[in-house]
């Protein structure tokens, strides 16, 4: 019987990852993304597309980690109205003001990865 849905198995799991990333800032319109997945004991693959800062980086990688706690979509429509942030997502540390989830899950509903955008506005 043929497998049904898609799979990475044939392709290098860091390049699918930035080609996901690209694909999710277009969608969102927004300047930069990322995806992170989770593979049991092989460990986590992600890649970003867009961040060019530490701060940056440090909060996308973050925001990924809490969105990936979530079964439904994140969103945190402007950091420097939210109280009780990881401090990887204050203000002075980021320019990145806007984030937004979709959580990837499995058949059994659990939740294996994660596509984040992010904005500056």
């Amino acid at each position: 019987m043929p497998r049904r849905g898609h799979s990475i198995d044939r392709t290098d799991a860091a390049t699918a990852c930035r080609d996901l990333a690209r694909a999710a800032a277009a969608l969102a319109r927004v300047p930069s993304a990322s995806v992170r997945f989770e593979r049991g004991r092989l460990g986590p693959v992600d890649a970003t597309y867009g961040l060019d800062g530490r701060g940056d980086m440090a909060a996308a990688e973050a925001f990924a980690r809490i969105a990936l706690l979530h079964v439904d979509p994140l969103v945190i429509h402007d950091t420097s109205r939210s109280p009780g942030l990881p401090p990887e997502l204050t203000p002075e540390r980021t320019r990145l003001r806007w984030f937004g989830s979709l959580p990837v899950q499995a058949r059994d509903g659990t939740v294996v990865g994660v596509v984040c955008v992010f904005d500056r506005d």
